[in-house]
């Protein structure tokens, strides 16, 4: 049976982020330390003793608006399938995840397109995303306050600043500004250097302002489905490994991860897409 995921998502769950920095969390790591603490290891365990090998399917469908909210720039839906494998002699849970995506358009134009991932973790705390290992410091990152997190609510701007952002600077240009890629799952902040143009009004800023629209309504779901899993567990900080471990789980904690961690793929891949048109 498909499970109805909603974006308009609880996000009104009260809760205070811990802002610990992450490289406070990680400094004490090295090569001969533990990825997680005991405490957390502990929970990863519990969750892995919790995981059931199964197959969940789940649908969304959500329209993607310029930033009045008047204006449907396209309908996004997905079908996810989940696929959960409980190894209990190697003592590791593998889920893969397939997104089959369709962008439809207003003018009639249809988008299809296909996302794969596979993530493992063991009781060991080693988590591995498509193959590879992620670093202490990569497992254990959660929300930090971003920067200027308010985007304006000028009709003539949007995004997110610190991520994918346009602003109109004449009658026909705007400035626009693009960074490659996240610093996190969470999508708090961004990493690298960004690329900064002047573009004229056309196809290019079109498209530009619909990968923006995408990124800013990416991050808002990221926050209200880290909120949903935070009044699940009753705890305070989510990390990165909180969020895989449970995408294993079944319930409200279950679905709001796949739901986050499909969010956060959305918005890193609309975060590239900009990058790469100017």
């Amino acid at each position: 049976m498909k499970k109805i995921i909603s974006f308009a998502l609880i996000a009104t769950i009260g809760i205070v982020w811990s802002l610990v920095p992450v490289a406070n969390k990680t400094e004490a790591a090295t090569t001969d330390s533990p990825a997680l603490s005991n405490d957390d290891l502990k929970t990863l365990s519990k969750m892995y003793d919790e995981a059931e090998s199964g197959t969940k399917e789940y649908s969304d469908s959500k329209e993607i608006k310029d930033l009045d909210g008047e204006e449907v720039l396209y309908t996004l839906n997905t079908d996810t399938t989940k696929v959960v494998k409980k190894d209990t002699e190697k003592e590791t849970v593998t889920i893969n995840i397939t997104n089959d995506i369709k962008k439809e358009y207003p003018n009639g134009k249809v988008e299809n397109s296909t996302e794969k991932n596979e993530i493992s973790y063991n009781k060991k705390g080693e988590i591995f995303v498509d193959g590879e290992k992620l670093s202490a410091d990569e497992m254990n990152q959660s929300p930090e306050e971003a920067m200027g997190q308010m985007s304006t609510m000028s009709l003539a701007s949007g995004g997110k600043k610190w991520l994918t952002y346009y602003k109109q600077t004449g009658s026909k240009t705007y400035d626009v500004t693009a960074y490659k890629k996240p610093r996190n799952m969470f999508m708090d902040e961004s990493s690298g250097t960004p690329k900064k143009k002047t573009l004229k009004y056309g196809t290019v800023l079109v498209d530009f302002k619909n990968q923006a629209s995408t990124v800013a309504s990416a991050r808002n779901e990221i926050v209200g489905y880290t909120a949903t899993i935070a009044g699940a567990l009753t705890v305070a900080t989510v990390s990165a490994w909180t969020v895989i471990g449970l995408l294993g789980a079944g319930g409200t904690a279950g679905a709001a991860a796949v739901a986050l961690y499909n969010a956060s793929n959305t918005g890193k891949s609309a975060m590239l897409e900009a990058y790469n048109l100017i």
